[in-house]
């Protein structure tokens, strides 16, 4: 996704600065993890520990959350590709 596509790290960068919070170093500090750690994350180029994810996340009050997606089995895809020559 590009610079200014809806991602993570745009939109930890975006929820930083509503709050007033005007450096990665400042978001680190109340973090407890390494401002180089909040630049991966704002550029989305983090791939360490959940725990440094979600600690900067608590401090912008956001949260990180996994769904389950459906997906179509073997036996059931080919309901959404109907044969074209039924009629």
């Amino acid at each position: 996704m590009g610079a200014t596509g809806t991602t993570l790290g745009n939109m930890i960068r975006q929820r930083r600065k509503s709050l007033n919070i005007k450096t990665q170093k400042e978001l680190a500090i109340k973090a407890h993890v390494h401002r180089e750690r909040v630049n991966q994350i704002e550029n989305d180029k983090y791939t360490g520990r959940l725990t440094d994810l979600e600690r900067v996340l608590a401090v912008l009050g956001m949260e990180l959350s996994a769904k389950v997606i459906d997906r179509p089995t073997l036996e059931t895809i080919h309901l959404l590709f109907p044969d074209e020559d039924e009629d």
